[in-house]
């Protein structure tokens, strides 16, 4: 799987994720965050990373890139 794959594919996860959330209008509890790292993130990641801080119930645990 190429970067700009798994980039996409996380993003969309992440939207998936969040938008059922948004339509039930129940509180959220601890076991209903998107814990996320991204991995090979780059310039790319950093705006998949701020893209994703808009999302409520998404938290970043970790980054790993290698320069």
């Amino acid at each position: 799987m190429k970067r700009r794959q798994f980039l996409g594919q996380l993003a969309a996860a992440a939207a998936a994720a969040s938008a059922g959330t948004f339509s039930t209008g129940r509180v959220l509890g601890a076991n209903d965050r998107v814990h996320v790292g991204l991995i090979g993130c780059g310039s790319r990641g950093r705006w998949v990373a701020q893209k994703m801080r808009e999302v409520s119930n998404v938290e970043f645990v970790a980054a790993c890139d290698v320069y």
